[in-house]
């Protein structure tokens, strides 16, 4: 009886030491997913940034191509008149 006892004892040691190592691992795994979505956060924080200064920057620029195609009208507009003035 005592065989068994010390053969059962050994297995349960055996036993709660893979249980330890796996919960270890476990931990391991845990902080790295943690770590992932820490990063994941960030990159997504960035790219809204990034997206919304480049949403900016598109207006900025069709607002300055409207103005400059308004010169540009107002400047051909300017020089037909004076055209047709000099024509008469």
């Amino acid at each position: 009886m005592l065989k068994l006892y010390e053969s059962m004892e050994r297995r349960y040691a055996r036993e709660q030491e893979t249980h330890d190592d796996i919960h270890a691992k476990l931990q391991e795994h845990e902080v790295q997913v943690s770590d992932l979505l820490v990063d994941k956060e960030w990159w997504t924080s960035s790219e809204q940034a990034a997206k919304k200064q480049v949403e900016r920057q598109e207006t900025r620029f069709k607002e300055e191509i409207h103005m400059l195609q308004l010169q540009s009208e107002k400047a051909d507009f300017d020089c037909g008149s004076n055209g047709a003035e000099f024509g008469s």
